[in-house]
């Protein structure tokens, strides 16, 4: 068997996952959604969690033949999966949220708090279903003893690991009993959420302090700019300038939508080409003033449902999109248990190349069934609990209000 390139990897796990993708979709049909969507972004977001899925996988790989796990010895090209993913994530995050804030047509303040419990009751379950399995995992290993204090020290220290990143991203394990490499790999990916949350947080600050919701997008911008300066910021706000840029591309497009939206020449194939080339060129630079530019052409591709995309908008792309989320929150548990108790480092360096990279399709099957379960039984019903919390929130507040007043 020839030496695989980076190539065959990833053709042989883009089969499974789309395959498996096909076989969930035409079971279980998602139900149609009569909703206005950029719907290229659905399919989009599926492809973008499988590049993530399958850059982690060369990390792993890496760590098997090098025995440490370093995700920056990948190619330029392979790097590409996650370099350029991740911060088109967040630049999606950007614009679809800047642009929610901007159509609301209630009331400032319940817009607001609205948001607010719609991206907890959203992110939270998931992000806690992934803690939770990462615990589980290693309950045999660090609570196999008898002294009780040895217990609650062990239990603490998987507790602190598996939130450790949700807090902070810098933050890990605080015990030599976790290694590095299984809670970079079954947590690693929550580090994104820190981002999420403080764009989160910003956005509705100045939504709220601004109160006129067409001048959310300019302060948002200004402050993004401010805190790519800011050096001094610690604890909460630590090392946001790492990721600020990411956000720039959705704000800029969400900011002037309403003069490109609609652009013949966005939707023409060869502006397609173009953003698709820089996009592939930007990896090879580290500058910001060619990834801002090139996220920000592409994205605008995608958004005006470019004919050379329309691929994107296929059933079966949008429905593993949906998915996207758990994809991305939930590979890492697989990936980890696989290479912790079922193909342990040890076998997999054994291994003919051929014959790893086949188990990595096998993981890329059950992460998608995984995925698709999260969505059904943790993802959806986390939304709905959201909504009912909130509407018996603002009931509880309108009684309270109507009691003050009649007292006073």
């Amino acid at each position: 068997m020839p030496t695989f390139s980076e190539l065959y990897p990833i053709c042989l796990l883009l089969i499974a996952f789309l395959t498996t993708g096909w076989l969930i979709h035409h079971t279980y049909p998602s139900p149609a959604d009569d909703k206005p969507r950029d719907i290229q972004i659905d399919g989009l977001r599926g492809l973008l969690a499988f590049g993530v899925m399958t850059y982690h996988y060369f990390g792993i790989r890496h760590l098997i033949i090098n025995g440490e796990l370093r995700m920056d010895r990948t190619s330029s090209i392979t790097a590409l999966l996650a370099s350029w993913t991740v911060p088109i994530f967040f630049a999606i995050t950007a614009y679809l949220f800047s642009q929610r804030l901007l159509r609301l047509e209630n009331q400032q303040g319940r817009s607001i708090s609205n948001f607010l419990l719609g991206r907890v009751f959203r992110l939270i379950p998931t992000s806690l279903l992934a803690c939770v399995l990462f615990l589980l995992t290693n309950l045999v290993v660090y609570t196999d003893v008898r002294d009780p204090k040895l217990l609650l020290h062990n239990w603490k220290v998987l507790l602190n690991a598996s939130l450790s990143s949700i807090r902070h991203p810098a933050s890990g394990p605080d015990s030599d009993q976790i290694s590095s490499w299984a809670w970079s790999i079954a947590c690693g990916p929550q580090w994104t959420l820190h981002f999420e949350w403080i764009f989160y947080l910003s956005l509705a600050a100045l939504s709220l302090l601004t109160l006129k919701k067409q001048s959310v997008l300019l302060p948002a911008l200004i402050i993004t700019v401010l805190m790519l300066t800011i050096q001094g910021t610690r604890d909460f706000f630590q090392n946001w300038d790492y990721m600020t840029w990411a956000f720039v591309p959705g704000l800029i497009l969400g900011l002037t939508s309403k003069y490109w939206k609609n652009s013949r020449y966005l939707s023409h194939p060869i502006t397609a080409v173009i953003g698709i080339a820089t996009v592939i060129a930007s990896a090879f630079y580290s500058k910001l003033k060619v990834k801002i530019p090139a996220n920000t052409l592409f994205l605008a591709v995608i958004l005006s449902n470019n004919t050379a995309t329309r691929c994107l908008e296929s059933k079966l792309l949008r429905s593993i999109g949906e998915t996207t989320y758990s994809i991305y929150l939930l590979h890492g548990i697989v990936q980890y248990i696989t290479l912790k108790w079922i193909v342990t480092i040890q076998i997999a360096r054994s291994m003919p190349e051929w014959l790893w990279w086949l188990t990595c399709a096998l993981q890329v099957v059950v992460i998608v069934i995984i995925a698709r379960l999260s969505l059904e039984f943790v993802e959806t019903p986390g939304i709905e609990v959201g909504k009912r919390f909130y509407r018996w929130l603002m009931n509880l507040i309108e009684r309270r209000a109507k009691w003050l007043l009649n007292w006073i």
